[in-house]
Parts: C-alpha cells; sequence; structure tokens
C-alpha cells in the first residue's frame, strides 16, 4: 500500500526535479506497515545524484520513523555498529556495554533482537546507512550479513536502506533485495535544481568577499542567477557529470565574479521580464572566466603551502569519466580476456572460482610485471560494466580517450612504456599512422600501480576486487 498520494508526489516531484521513478519507486517499496517492507533496500547512484536527499525528503513527508546514520563519519565497522545501536535505543532506557556488543557481528545482531524486543513497536522503522561505501575500512562482512539480515533478526519492523555511490558489491550482485538506481541528472535537469535557490540562499551560500550582493535586490539576485546557471551547466557538465555538489561549489564561486559589471554601474538588469541581452554582454565580459582554469582550481589542484616552504606543491586532478577509463584500462592490462565474465557479469551464481595454475604462483603480481596489451572494444565493455552512471553518448568518451592517449597514460602496443626519454617520445609520435578505435589497434596501460590505487581511492572504486578474484 502506498503511503503518498498521488497529489504530495506530485508536489515532492517538484521540489526534487528528475527524481519522478525514483520517488514512485520509494513509494511502493516503503510501507508504515513492517511486514510490507523489505529487510534491505538499496539506492544506487552516481555522487551528487540526489539518493540522500530524495531518501530524506520521501520519509519526512511519508512520516515514516528512520534512523540516519552518516557512515562516512566513521572511521571503522565497530563505529558503524555502535552508531546503529545508539540511533536505536535513544527511545528506551536500556545501557549496554558497546565495546562487547560490537565486538562481532554475531553480538551486535544478538544486541540489535534485544533492542528491538524493548522497543515492542508495531510500525516499521528504517535504518538509513548513508554514504555505506565510505566507512574508513572494507565492509564486505558487514555488507553480507545485511543482505541476510531477515536471517538473522527476529523482528520484521527494522529494515536498512543503503545508499552508496560506488558499483555494487560482488556479494551482493546475486541477491534479491530490491535496487532503486539513480541516473545522471541531465543538462536541463541540472539547470532546474540550481535554479530553485532562492535570493536569501544565494545571498547565504555565496563567498560575499566585497559584500557585492548588498548592493543588489532579491528579485535582481534572482534574474542574474536564472541567466547565470545555464551558462555553468553548459560549460562544466562534461568535466564533472551530473555531480550537483560539484555544479553547486562552483556556480557558488563564480556567481559574485559573473556579476561584477551590474554592480559596478556598466550593466544595468531588470527585476522582472526578460534580461535575454544583458545575459549575453555578461558573459562576453565574463568569457576569459569561464575557459580559465582558475574557476575550478579548488576543486581540480590541492595545494599544500608550509610555512617555511617558498613554492606549492600541486596535486592535479582529471575528469571523473577518465578516472574510469584509466581504472579500465589498468584492468584491461592485468586481468585476462577469458575472466572478464568472471569479474565484471553481474550474474554470479554459476560462476567457478578462477583457479591459479603453479605458473602463475610464480609469475610476479600486477603491482610490478609488465601491463598487457589490450583491444579498444575490450577497454570499453569493462568501462561500461565500473562506471555507476550509464553513458548516453560514447563521443564524449573517445574525445577522453584520445586526451589520455596524446598524455600517454595510455599508450599504443609498440610504444615502450618503460621508455621516458624524448627520443623514444619522438619515435613514437612517428607512429600514429594507426586508426585510434580500430579493433586491431593493441593499448596498453602507461600509469604506475600507486596513481591508479589513488585514483580508485578518489572514486570508491574497489579495484583490488578485480585484480585478486
Amino acid at each position: 500500500m502506498s503511503v503518498l498520494s498521488d497529489d504530495a508526489l506530485e508536489r515532492l516531484a517538484i521540489e526534487l526535479p528528475g527524481r519522478q521513478d525514483q520517488l514512485r519507486a520509494l513509494n511502493g517499496l516503503i510501507s508504515k506497515e513492517a511486514i510490507s517492507n523489505s529487510p534491505v533496500i538499496a539506492l544506487n547512484g552516481g555522487p551528487g545524484s540526489g539518493k540522500s536527499i530524495t531518501c530524506r525528503r520521501f520519509l519526512d513527508m511519508a512520516d515514516i520513523g528512520y534512523s540516519w546514520i552518516p557512515c562516512d563519519e566513521c572511521i571503522s565497522t565497530r563505529i558503524l555498529l555502535q552508531r546503529i545501536l545508539a540511533a536505536l535505543i535513544s527511545d528506551t532506557k536500556k545501557i549496554i556495554d558497546y565495546g562487547q556488543a560490537c565486538s562481532n557481528l554475531t553480538a551486535f545482531f544478538g544486541q540489535l533482537n534485544y533492542i528491538l524486543r524493548e522497543r515492542d513497536e508495531e510500525k516499521s522503522h528504517l535504518v538509513i546507512l548513508d554514504h555505506i561505501d565510505e566507512v574508513g575500512e572494507p565492509i564486505n562482512q558487514l555488507y553480507g550479513a545485511l543482505v541476510r539480515s531477515n536471517e538473522l533478526l527476529t523482528s520484521d519492523n527494522l529494515s536498512f536502506v543503503l545508499i552508496y555511490s560506488t558499483i555494487e558489491p560482488q556479494v551482493s550482485k546475486s541477491s534479491i533485495y530490491p535496487h532503486i538506481y539513480f541516473k545522471r541528472y541531465t543538462k536541463l535537469e541540472c539547470s532546474t535544481i540550481l535554479r530553485l535557490a532562492d535570493a536569501k540562499t544565494i545571498r547565504r551560500t555565496t563567498e560575499q568577499r566585497n559584500d557585492v550582493l548588498d548592493h543588489l535586490s532579491d528579485q535582481q539576485i534572482t534574474a542574474l542567477w536564472w541567466s547565470y546557471t545555464p551558462i555553468i551547466v553548459d560549460t562544466f557538465h562534461l568535466l564533472v557529470g551530473s555531480d550537483m555538489h560539484a555544479l553547486k561549489s562552483i556556480a557558488r564561486r563564480a556567481f559574485e565574479s559573473y556579476i561584477e559589471p551590474v554592480v559596478n554601474g556598466k550593466l544595468s538588469v531588470h527585476a522582472t521580464g526578460r534580461n535575454t541581452q544583458i545575459a549575453m554582454n555578461l558573459f562576453k565580459k565574463n568569457q576569459h572566466m569561464f575557459t580559465s582554469e582558475l574557476l575550478v582550481r579548488n576543486s581540480l589542484f590541492l595545494y599544500v603551502q608550509d610555512d617555511n616552504a617558498d613554492h606549492i606543491l600541486a596535486k592535479y586532478d582529471m575528469p571523473l569519466y577518465s578516472k574510469y577509463l584509466l581504472c579500465a584500462a589498468y584492468l584491461s592490462s592485468f586481468t585476462r580476456p577469458k575472466n572478464d565474465i568472471k569479474l565484471f557479469s553481474r550474474i554470479r551464481e554459476n560462476k567457478r572460482r578462477i583457479r591459479h595454475s603453479a605458473k602463475d604462483d610464480l609469475r610476479a603480481n600486477y603491482r610490478t610485471s609488465t601491463p598487457g596489451s589490450f583491444e579498444y572494444e575490450r577497454l570499453l565493455a569493462i568501462f561500461q560494466c565500473i562506471s555507476p552512471e550509464k553513458i548516453g553518448s560514447i563521443l564524449d568518451i573517445q574525445t577522453q580517450f584520445a586526451t589520455l592517449s596524446v598524455q600517454r597514460l595510455i599508450v599504443h602496443a609498440s610504444v615502450n612504456v618503460n621508455a621516458n626519454t624524448s627520443e623514444t617520445a619522438s619515435k613514437a609520435g612517428t607512429r600514429m599512422a594507426y586508426d585510434m578505435l580500430d579493433s586491431a589497434t593493441k593499448w596498453r596501460v602507461n600509469v604506475s600501480w600507486d596513481v591508479i590505487r589513488q585514483i580508485a581511492l578518489d572514486i570508491r572504486f574497489p579495484i583490488e576486487d578485480y585484480l585478486t578474484d
């Protein structure tokens, strides 16, 4: 039975653009009656795709009891278990020994059963594990226990909602609990979400270095913000994908510089009506800002300044899809093609464990061995399997692949990856007569394990699970 009416869902869909299907799925899966709820519900999607806000707003409007656990603040599994128990005993007078109750999963579920008997509630209660993939240590064992929570709990009125941004863990690929996928936002949806901010929110969230917004009325700020947000989306959508956190950060950081000609009196804006010509003039005056790296320097460069240092150390970053392409290239070079179905397929019931022969034991591991060659089509197939978002157009991926090739992060198989001299590089440049996207062209990754591991940690991709399977 649905907890929200159609009218309530429509009002909530206006507040959360692009999430109508996900709201209908939540309305059909979550109920106030405990017997109707699934023991586990998974919300999966890319970073900044609205999973947490959609779940929280739905539960608040449906008036369903829940305990929200921010897993990204837990540095270990034991701390996460302690927070779950602490959230559930807040309504009771029971005092427990967390050190003993959270020593292992068996003790945890035993204590959890006792707390549920003490609560003695007939209504359903949800435990929301937000960012469960960002716990400070591997949680494969905990994840497997949560998937089997219906077998470990004696009460039916408790359900777990798992919210994560990475790909689905291998332990749950054959599970039958419901999954709700949050697809990437389109450009129109990103612009609509940015435009939901009112003048008070814009004043509060912008930096206000020189109090430039104090010279404008709320109507003028809203009019400027409406003409400004589509430019931000069109410029940086390919860089950050549909990550609304990154888009909001960039938009708030650059807004004051964007409207500076209006504040200085060089241009005037109308509080009502269309300001198309004014928007065009503002874009022309600020075009250098949108084509420069200064606007996104805080998100793409991490600067470390010592007190006694005379220089700044920079850590460079790259677009989101390029990181997944490099991880896919590394997996293509250090995994065998015959094991692709076993490693990357979602159907795992009939899979046998990969057998390692004596020759495999003598072979050096992937951290020290030479990368193998792979075809572009195999790289693309692995990329589609590990990417958390469905890629609509392949043209953007081909462009980023070509950029990685120019940067020599992915090189042609005939190029010696251990050669760093300029002479070798010049010789490699003369061998560009091949078709980059030809199925017969062989490639190999030209990035060390330390760099790949850091990139995988940045996008929260468990690359070691595929290399040690």
